[in-house]
């Protein structure tokens, strides 16, 4: 048995707190329910540290985290759900919330709301949230379906944190394989290639060519590698200050959507994020003109950022959105003929959202078999690397036998 602290919300919607003794959370819910209460939080009793108590605040709201504010998004997004006043909802999550960002960020919106601001203009006041959430905040007190609107970013926010994380942790082996094997080949140029070498240089032999060529690149990068790493630096702050330029940066982010394979996944990746950003905006009922604006914000590509500019001028003279898309050349078919049938419809936003999941499968079955087919690549390279130092050791003790004989 453990003991839980709970906040629930009762019929009135009051309030009320208090702990019980269970076998598990779900426990919890079912005397809950009984008791007519509807379960806001849930968590293990611990004892709480004089740095949570109300009064201390260490936290600043202007640099909250994505996962701080996914966090915010979630809980705010299940207890408004419970019909909780919003001043109520927020003095509940900063009463439970161990994060001191989120502790300020509450304080803040409290008092902005007590000024009589909306919750849309608070959250602008504080700076941490960009437009699409902005924009979709304002949707929802407009219509007065606020909570509707927080579980439609919540859902935002979670499927875009996992689609990123499923790319970082498709990577993760790849890059250590990658960096292991960089190491494990320069310590043998730099170390052992040259230590055979100046062994056998000094008895007379003549060096193999191959031995020769491995051994002068080991003594370059072991007597010259400041100088290397000195010239990556500024060789990539070089590409990185022209690559901020926006003419640089179009031609660049044009030219990858050319390249196979690489260019289809940076569109699927980012018609994911558009289709997905769209479909939540329109189910909140902005307009399309205004939609497409914020969410082309979302897109990672100039180039489709200033399709989808080219589409919107077409689309306010009365164009159609698929055929204004269709004309960019950048969006792939099956998304625009999708479109298209949701348009004829009327369902737009509910196909935008179909779009969203098949693309975001696409990408996640692409990374897949990017990193298949990469570990033995990396595998098959590393290994032609040292057979070829191997080979240059071998045939220097055959030429040292040779010569002796």
């Amino acid at each position: 048995m453990v003991d839980f602290e709970y906040t629930a919300v009762d019929i009135n919607n009051e309030i009320s707190e208090g702990s019980i003794r269970a076998d598990s959370s779900s426990a919890v819910v079912n005397i809950l329910k009984k008791q007519s209460l509807t379960p806001v939080l849930i968590q293990e009793k611990s004892e709480k540290s004089y740095f949570n108590k109300k009064s201390i605040r260490f936290g600043n709201s202007s640099h909250l985290s994505n996962k701080d504010i996914t966090f915010f998004t979630t809980e705010l997004a299940t207890i408004l759900n419970t019909g909780t006043t919003l001043p109520k909802a927020l003095e509940l999550i900063k009463a439970h919330s161990s994060s001191k960002s989120t502790v300020a960020l509450c304080d803040d919106l409290i008092r902005y709301l007590n000024q009589g601001n909306s919750l849309s203009s608070s959250l602008n006041r504080v700076g941490s949230f960009d437009n699409f959430y902005l924009s979709i905040i304002k949707a929802g007190e407009t219509s007065g379906t606020l909570p509707q609107a927080l579980s439609d970013l919540e859902s935002y926010r979670i499927n875009l944190a996992e689609t990123r994380s499923s790319i970082i942790s498709a990577l993760i082996y790849p890059l250590i394989l990658l960096a292991s094997a960089f190491i494990s080949i320069a310590i043998m140029l730099t170390y052992v290639v040259p230590q055979f070498a100046e062994m056998f240089a000094n008895s007379g032999f003549e060096l193999p060519l191959l031995t020769r060529v491995l051994a002068s690149m080991g003594h370059f990068l072991a007597h010259w590698w400041l100088l290397i790493v000195i010239s990556i630096v500024f060789i990539s702050a070089y590409i990185s200050n022209t690559i901020k330029k926006e003419s640089t940066k179009t031609r660049l982010h044009g030219a990858l959507l050319s390249i196979p394979w690489i260019g289809g996944l940076i569109t699927k990746i980012n018609t994911t994020r558009f289709a997905k950003s769209l479909s939540t905006m329109l189910q909140n009922g902005l307009e399309i003109n205004e939609s497409l604006s914020i969410a082309k914000n979302t897109l990672s590509n100039i180039a489709m950022t200033k399709a989808i500019d080219i589409a919107q001028s077409e689309i306010r003279k009365g164009q159609k959105i698929a055929d204004s898309l269709n004309n960019t050349n950048v969006f792939p078919g099956l998304a625009i003929e999708l479109i298209s049938v949701g348009e004829q419809s009327g369902k737009l936003s509910e196909t935008l959202s179909h779009i969203a999941r098949i693309y975001e499968k696409e990408v996640d079955t692409s990374i897949k078999r990017f990193v298949t087919i990469l570990e033995p690549t990396i595998i098959i390279i590393v290994a032609l690397f040292i057979t070829l130092i191997i080979l240059s050791i071998v045939m220097l003790i055959m030429a040292s036998n040779e010569m002796v004989i």
